[in-house]
C-alpha cells in the first residue's frame, strides 16, 4: 500500500525512501560487480604479462582471458600502460603473502618472513613465478615512468614489509641485498633452458640470500634447514 512519494507501508512496516541506506543496496551490488570485474581482468592480464611480455599482449587478449567483452575494459582502465602499471602495483604473490604475516611477535613474523623467501627460491615456486618484481622487471623498464614508479613503489613496498615490526629500517643495506639477491636469483634462472641450471641458480641465491636476511632480521628458518634441503 502506497503512503506518499517518500515512503510507502510493507508487510505493516513504513518504509521511508529518503532514510539514509534505503537505496544502498543496488550501489553496493554495483560496486562488488565492478570490483570482481576489476579482479578478473588484473589477475588475467598479469598471466598475460609474465607469459608473453607486455608488447605480446593485446587489450583483446586481456579480455578474453578474463572472459569478458572489450568494451568492459575502458570502464576500468584508459590504456594498457595503466593496467600494466597496475598489474605491477598489485598483482605480486611475495608481496601479498608477507602483508598476509600475523603473530603475537616481531620473532613470528620475521620467522615468515625467511620462511617465505626460503620458498620464493625453490625451483618451481609459485610465489617466484607470481612475482612481479621478478617477472616484468625487464617490461617495466623499457615502459614509460608509470611503470617504473609503479616497479619502485612495488620493490619498497616488499621492503617495508619485511622490516615491519623489525629493528631495522626497509632501506637498510642488509634488506635491500638479501631482497635484489633473491629477486636476482629468480630472474636470472627464469632465462636458463635446463632445469640443471635453474637449480644451481636458484641454490647459490639461497645460499646468499637466506643467510643475510637472517642476519637483517635477527631470526632463523623455524623449519629443517633450507640449505641443506637444498644441497642434497
Amino acid at each position: 500500500m502506497k503512503t506518499d512519494g517518500a515512503s510507502f507501508i510493507r508487510f505493516g512496516i513504513r518504509i521511508d525512501e529518503t532514510a539514509p541506506g534505503a537505496m544502498s543496496k543496488a550501489p553496493s551490488r554495483k560496486h562488488r560487480h565492478n570490483a570482481e570485474v576489476r579482479t578478473r581482468i588484473l589477475s588475467g592480464a598479469s598471466a598475460l604479462f609474465r607469459d608473453k611480455g607486455f608488447a605480446g599482449v593485446s587489450i583483446d587478449a586481456v579480455m578474453a582471458e578474463a572472459g569478458l567483452t572489450r568494451g568492459a575494459f575502458y570502464a576500468h582502465f584508459k590504456t594498457k600502460d595503466s593496467l600494466f602499471t597496475k598489474v605491477i602495483r598489485s598483482e605480486n604473490l611475495l608481496l601479498r603473502l608477507l602483508e598476509n604475516r600475523s603473530g603475537p611477535t616481531a620473532r613470528d613474523l620475521a620467522e615468515q618472513a625467511i620462511r617465505i623467501t626460503a620458498d620464493y627460491l625453490r625451483p618451481g615456486s609459485p610465489i617466484a613465478r607470481g612475482c612481479t618484481l621478478a617477472t616484468l622487471a625487464r617490461d617495466a623498464s623499457q615502459q614509460g615512468s608509470g611503470a617504473r614508479i609503479a616497479f619502485e613503489a612495488g620493490h619498497d613496498a616488499v621492503l617495508a614489509e619485511l622490516a615491519r615490526e623489525q629493528a631495522i629500517a626497509p632501506d637498510d643495506p642488509r634488506l635491500v641485498a638479501a631482497l635484489t639477491q633473491a629477486i636476482g636469483s629468480v630472474t636470472l634462472a627464469a632465462a636458463c633452458e635446463t632445469d640443471t641450471a635453474r637449480t644451481a641458480v636458484l641454490s647459490a641465491g639461497l645460499a646468499a640470500a637466506l643467510p643475510a636476511l637472517e642476519t637483517a632480521l635477527n631470526a632463523r628458518h623455524p623449519g629443517p634447514d633450507p640449505l641443506k634441503r637444498a644441497s642434497a
